[in-house]
């Protein structure tokens, strides 16, 4: 293996944070799984939603890089790129899903895939309603 690809010891209480993190990724992803695939309605409401595979493995994606980046392999630049990739898929469900939940008014396939009827923590913005 090259230089780059070395593993470097990190101080203990650097570990301890990355099987912390690591937890954590398994955590989230775990629970990414089951609202994308067990029908929890009305938090989820996946009647119309189809497959959730694709979803589900793009939520796999990051997950299996922090566990493994902070993990397993405690390498630095697995850990910086696992980092990046995390940041910029949150970036997207916030871009892709935030408008659409705060407005309900910018997204048709919103209210087609049901996600309008899903529980709501928040009430829309310019709207009366929850």
């Amino acid at each position: 293996m090259g230089k780059m690809m070395r593993s470097i010891a990190f101080a203990p209480a650097t570990r301890a944070w990355c099987r912390v993190t690591a937890i954590a990724a398994l955590v989230m992803f775990g629970y990414f799984a089951i609202t994308n695939h067990v029908d929890l309605a009305p938090w989820n409401n996946l009647a119309g939603a189809g497959p959730q595979w694709p979803s589900t493995l793009m939520g796999a994606i990051p997950a299996a890089l922090l566990v493994v980046a902070f993990g397993l392999w405690r390498n630095r630049v697995l850990v910086v790129f696992a980092c990046g990739y995390a940041w910029v898929w949150l970036g997207l469900q916030i871009y892709q899903w935030w408008p659409a939940y705060l407005t309900g008014s910018d997204a048709p396939w919103y209210a087609e895939g049901g996600y309008d009827q899903t529980v709501r923590w928040l009430p829309r913005i310019g709207s009366t309603r929850w």
